[in-house]
């Protein structure tokens, strides 16, 4: 056995990531499973690692396969507690290029878990419905631009206020949405959720009218928004060829052309 790696790496004499079937089981292996040995034995949380490393590792270079192929078993690790952004969540990141923000489940850790169960499509829709399709940690809109990072443009998932992993349900009264780069680490590293004796102090320090908008939303059960924000939103649904004719509209309307 090679000193670079620990006992756990292997299996029999054999790196989990070289595995062509289960030990002791006439079944494939699968390149999800070797994908998650490789990136827990090789890379530290933070590191990045590319779609080339990971065809170097299934040992595929005679036989290309395809970024889908690779965007689906990123898709199962990311199901598998991996945090893996991309490009489109960080602008700094090159194209093909993902950073290891935390790790998941890997083979040496024994029987994959369950998924678990999954959010009904119905209360998926109603989620992002009354949350505007808007980040309740950010505020950032789907397909909205980031401040600070112009070039990403935010993609909205549904999170849990109380994450499964601590015994948080998929029901409509704890799902909320949130954009993939708030979700993901808010969902593992903040915990349980705010308690008020931690926000107190933060609402005796608001101003009148402020107290008097957080009652309005509170009642409401979400944040307010005036009828511009609400027709935004629904301005920003429309195909780009729509939202030009819109502007060139609303331009002469404004008399501002």
């Amino acid at each position: 056995m090679s000193s670079q790696y620990p006992d756990t790496a292997f299996v029999k004499g054999v790196l989990w990531w070289n595995l062509t079937q289960y030990p002791n089981k006439k079944m494939k292996f699968g390149a999800t499973n070797r994908i998650a040995a490789w990136l827990h034995f090789n890379k530290e949380v933070g590191d990045t690692f590319t779609i080339r490393e990971l065809r170097e590792v299934l040992g595929d270079e005679d036989r290309p396969v395809t970024d889908e192929h690779f965007g689906r078993r990123l898709r199962e690790l990311r199901a598998l507690q991996w945090q893996l952004p991309s490009q489109q969540e960080d602008s700094s990141l090159k194209t093909n290029e993902y950073r290891i923000r935390s790790k998941g489940w890997h083979p040496a850790l024994g029987k994959k878990p369950s998924a678990g169960e999954s959010i009904r499509s119905g209360v998926r829709r109603r989620v992002l419905e009354e949350g505007g399709s808007r980040c309740v940690h950010c505020g950032t809109g789907s397909g909205e631009p980031y401040p600070e990072a112009p070039h990403s443009p935010a993609v909205v998932t549904i999170g849990h206020r109380i994450p499964r992993s601590l015994g948080g349900s998929n029901d409509f009264d704890n799902l909320q949405v949130e954009c993939q780069r708030c979700n993901e680490p808010v969902r593992d590293e903040a915990g349980l959720p705010t308690q008020l004796n931690e926000l107190h102090p933060e609402i005796k320090g608001l101003k009148r009218a402020e107290k008097e908008t957080l009652l309005a939303w509170l009642r409401h059960g979400h944040r307010t928004r005036s009828r511009v924000d609400i027709v935004y939103d629904r301005c920003r649904l429309l195909s780009a060829k729509e939202r030009d004719a819109l502007v060139e509209i609303l331009a002469r309307a404004t008399s501002s052309v």
